[in-house]
């Protein structure tokens, strides 16, 4: 039973590690290249940036549920709570999967409407206006910010994977042994 769990929880932070890297490092610069920008405009490649970035904070919420699920039965099965190091880094995952998803992606999307949309709602290939401007360089912090805390997320999420790999030796009524030097 215990192999199970393990295979499952490898497999979901592989496909979680997989997803978080290829936003963070493909995905989302994908949007922000002059000629992507000069083919859509600034408004329309933002919102493509946006929609992509939603399916993705959909399936790393998932897969995050999914890994607390699956430390939790596997506590339960072998009776000895995972490794403190292991918890704290999956709940700073979490934590930064928070702040990008509740904090910077929705300042993105109110800041690329008011960078790019003019007065009645017309679209602009340009901020003009002081205020406009203003709007699309804390866009760029908020993307950047959102692009370099999914890379850390990546890493973190790469020594999940790491750790999972690694496997337990010991079974559910044989205690841990711990050398002492």
């Amino acid at each position: 039973m215990i192999s199970y769990v393990r295979i499952a929880a490898l497999l979901n932070a592989a496909v979680w590690l997989g997803a978080t890297a290829l936003h963070a490092l493909w995905v989302a610069a994908a949007f922000g290249p002059p000629e992507m920008t000069a083919l859509l405009g600034p408004l329309h490649a933002g919102g493509a940036s946006e929609l992509v970035t939603g399916r993705f904070v959909v399936l790393a919420w998932i897969c995050a549920a999914i890994a607390v699920l699956l430390v939790l039965a596997e506590w339960l099965y072998t009776g000895r709570p995972p490794e403190r190091w292991a918890a704290w880094l999956l709940c700073g995952v979490l934590a930064v999967q928070a702040v990008d998803a509740f904090a910077l992606q929705p300042r993105a999307e109110r800041l690329l409407r008011q960078a790019y949309l003019g007065p009645n709602r017309a679209v602009q290939r340009q901020a003009w206006t002081p205020a406009q401007i203003s709007a699309a360089n804390g866009l760029r912090w908020s993307r950047n910010a959102s692009r370099t805390l999914q890379t850390l997320s990546a890493f973190a999420l790469g020594l999940l994977v790491w750790h999972t790999a690694q496997g337990v030796n010991a079974t559910r009524f044989t205690p841990r042994v711990r050398m002492r030097i």
